[in-house]
């Protein structure tokens, strides 16, 4: 069963990867993301090492806190004026997103959304969406490549001494 599993925060943070994709319409795919950087990077063993300020830093310390999730894909050239932002810029605003969706509270700015009539894709939440799944992907391929960092991820003891 899948709350046995013996990756299990993997295995979840991959559950929530794949129905980010499945989901319509694309309102909880950016929850579902974020739920899954949530997965990877909370602790299992201290409440106080749970926030999204802990899991931005643990993700930092893992990817670079300068990185820029955009530098690591190619835009189409119509989209290539999006800020490039690094995590530690980011970060809090994704979970941010997600928490206005999980308890149904406004998005923190209304000017997220972009400017009326414009594409969907010009707001900064459309894009934090974005950045979110390319967090997640990047993690998750960096744990699946590396056979200590994915111990390290299965074990929630491993994972704090780790950060």
């Amino acid at each position: 069963g899948s709350w046995e599993h013996l990756a299990l925060p993997i295995h979840r943070a991959m559950i929530f990867f794949c129905r980010g994709y499945a989901v319509r319409p694309d309102d909880p795919i950016q929850f579902l993301w974020a739920a899954g950087l949530d997965c990877l990077y909370a602790s299992k063993l201290d409440r106080n090492k749970q926030g999204s300020r802990e899991i931005c830093s643990r993700m930092g310390k893992l990817l670079g806190a300068v990185m820029k999730p955009y530098d690591e894909v190619s835009l189409p050239e119509h989209q290539e004026g999006r800020k490039k932002l690094p995590i530690e810029v980011i970060g809090l605003d994704i979970f941010k997103l997600r928490n206005a969706f999980a308890h149904g509270l406004p998005i923190p700015d209304a000017s997220w959304l972009g400017a009326l009539g414009r594409p969907l894709q010009e707001g900064y939440a459309y894009q934090l969406l974005e950045q979110t799944e390319i967090l997640l992907r990047l993690s998750l391929l960096k744990i699946l490549e590396d056979q200590r960092l994915f111990e390290t991820f299965t074990d929630g003891t491993k994972l704090d001494s780790y950060f």
